[in-house]
């Protein structure tokens, strides 16, 4: 297997299921990329890979929920799958998932359902909870709520920050 190969087979490998894709660690580990350059090294064969590939709709991203580096395929079979995806979330839960990550991203950390309830101006959130733990998108373990790394295999955080930014933009 060459260089490239490897990267492909250890971006696009599934271990449970919430992870996708390597680490830098274990991209480093499995290219024998030992030296002190070899961060910069991995990195060119990432962006080279990345160009390469460009047209095929082929792009190689990091989650920065568990860092660990993925393809993401854009293509229109993708695409009709990510609708399909989308279609499944009833929006009551898109819009719950979507409070908890604001929240999550706002306060660093894990979140109370109490949060979640204020923000999303409901009594009862529970259900919505429960549905998204079942969908494997949070953990919530007593009187915390986690997103999964799954989360961000899902959304677009670099997108969800330039709306947010823009949202604060037109507001000034």
């Amino acid at each position: 297997m060459n260089e490239s190969e490897l990267i492909i087979y250890l971006l696009t490998r599934k271990r449970g299921e919430e992870t996708i894709g390597a680490t830098q660690k274990e991209l480093l580990e499995a290219l024998s990329l030992t030296d002190r350059n070899s961060k910069s090294k991995l990195f060119n064969l990432l962006e080279e890979i990345n160009s390469n590939m460009a047209f095929l709709g082929i792009r190689i991203k990091l989650n920065p929920a568990n860092n660990h580096w993925f393809i993401e395929f854009k293509d229109s079979i993708s695409s009709v799958v990510s609708e399909q995806f989308k279609s499944n979330l009833p929006s009551r839960l898109a819009a719950t998932l979507f409070s908890v990550l604001l929240l999550i991203i706002s306060n660093g950390g894990p979140i109370s359902p109490s949060d979640i309830t204020e923000i999303r101006n409901k009594k009862k959130i529970g259900t919505d909870l429960t549905e998204l733990e079942e969908y494997g998108f949070i953990r919530y373990e007593g009187n915390s709520v986690y997103l999964t790394p799954k989360v961000f295999y899902h959304i677009d955080i670099d997108q969800i920050g330039e709306e947010i930014n823009k949202f604060n933009s037109d507001k000034k």
